[in-house]
């Protein structure tokens, strides 16, 4: 029997409360740095915190999408991969898109529609779309001609770690060449409702290995991989 094929990275990209691109998250690393802080959007909801990790708008990339600003999942989980695509780009272009796969893993996909759709306020086409991760998972794999396997994966906080696997996998049975490996989630009102139920929130931010720790901190993240 022969060994299996062996993986290697060949791009990664992120978006974070830190900045676009692995540069700040390995600055903010150096230099114990934080993202978190207040969210004045937060405010008026006896919430146990407000001071999370939420990604200011100008990181977004509406542009991309027009017609769509309020598609928000969606474009964190694209300027991630657009970045995570840069480095490995010629190597790409000999790989036919159908022996490209693409993992999703998301915990809530679009969750920010559903809130709005809730309140009854205006939401679009594109958006209300990925209240189904799955779509979410199909509008990327057809804006970076994937046409090989396409998986979303959503099993709370493994989702990540299962998603990695699976595009390994797919490439050591030989059924893609390169698989896209994206993760995203947004910051709502929801997630921070149900943490504050449960009494988890760290008021002031959370503080890992303080032996004064109360609590922990939400944020929102887009990364991936190829």
């Amino acid at each position: 029997m022969s060994p299996p094929l062996s993986c290697s990275i060949a791009g990664c990209g992120a978006i974070s409360a830190v900045g676009s691109g692995l540069d700040p998250i390995r600055a903010a690393v150096r230099q114990n740095t934080v993202g978190l802080r207040p969210g004045p959007h937060l405010e008026g909801r006896n919430y146990q915190s407000t001071v999370t990790g939420w990604i200011p708008d100008d990181l977004l990339l509406p542009a991309a999408t027009p017609g769509a600003a309020d598609a928000r999942t969606w474009h964190l989980a694209l300027a991630a991969t657009i970045q995570a695509l840069r480095a490995p780009a010629a190597e790409l272009e000999g790989v036919l898109p159908a022996r490209r796969g693409l993992v999703l893993s998301t915990t809530k996909g679009d969750i920010v529609a559903l809130e709005r759709v809730q309140r009854g306020e205006p939401v679009t086409a594109l958006s209300r779309r990925h209240l189904l991760p799955a779509l979410l998972a199909e509008d990327l794999a057809r804006h970076f001609d994937v046409q090989g396997p396409v998986q979303c994966i959503s099993a709370a906080c493994i989702s990540g770690l299962l998603a990695l696997q699976q595009g390994a996998r797919w490439i050591e049975r030989g059924d893609a060449d390169v698989v896209l490996v994206v993760g995203v989630d947004v910051l709502s009102h929801f997630v921070l409702a149900g943490f504050t139920s449960l009494k988890s929130l760290e008021p002031g931010g959370c503080r890992p290995f303080d032996r004064n720790r109360v609590g922990l901190s939400l944020g929102e993240c887009a990364g991936a991989i190829v």
